[in-house]
């Protein structure tokens, strides 16, 4: 599907896939992120940081690495796919 986006939108740019993993001192992995960047923006389709990880500040690291590669290529939209359930006290509002 991305070939053939590209194929048939040259102008607006490639669709092209990232991810950011972040590992411990020993090469385990303890947090991460992917998606893609398209027609200008960067959607982040996984996030995930290890149980015992959380609340370290990684997430947001993740973040801010994800919107700062977003500005390099020249992104001007930034999105995140989540449910209900995902950090709740971060993407949703009661």
């Amino acid at each position: 599907m991305t070939q053939k986006n590209n194929e048939e939108t040259p102008d607006f740019g490639a669709a092209t896939p990232f991810a950011f993993f972040l590992r411990d001192e020993v090469g385990n992995m303890i947090a991460g992120c992917n998606g893609g960047v398209i027609f200008g923006c960067i959607d982040t389709e996984q996030f995930w940081v290890a149980q015992n990880n959380r609340n370290a500040g990684l997430g947001r690291n993740l973040m801010n690495e994800i919107h700062e590669y977003g500005k390099k290529i020249g992104c001007s939209m930034a999105t995140v796919n989540t449910m209900s359930f995902q950090c709740p006290r971060v993407f949703m509002k009661n």
